[in-house]
């Protein structure tokens, strides 16, 4: 593993972890009908990277860690915390935030940027 990669795998595991934690914090908004048990808000997050060829995405990519995503650059689907879209979204948030502060702000991506997006279902 070269030096450039293991800059790379570091952030991304500080990422998950950070994702992990907030996901794990995160106080879910919950549905309730007549006649069923409560649950949570149903929906999606993804973290996407821009540009889909930069070191990082280039790194994610051959990593099977991200697929090109169809509004451009790469995207990092979020497959924990069931349908529960606050715990991935909140995941998400995490996980960009994380990758923000450690590689784009301290200039080693400065050109790369990172968002995380959600839908509900």
């Amino acid at each position: 593993m070269g030096l450039q990669d293991a800059v790379w795998l570091n952030a991304y595991r500080e990422a998950e972890v950070a994702g992990e934690v907030a996901a794990a914090e995160c106080q879910e908004s919950m549905l309730q009908f007549a006649g069923y048990e409560p649950f949570p808000v149903c929906g999606f997050a993804w973290i996407v990277v821009r540009p889909g060829n930069c070191p990082f995405a280039n790194w994610l990519k051959k990593n099977k860690n991200a697929k090109k995503h169809h509004a451009g650059g790469v995207s990092l689907w979020v497959s924990k915390y069931g349908q529960s879209h606050d715990k991935k979204k909140a995941y998400a948030r995490a996980f960009a935030d994380t990758i923000e502060r450690e590689l784009i702000l301290t200039q080693i991506a400065p050109n790369m940027t990172i968002q995380a997006e959600s839908r509900l279902d």
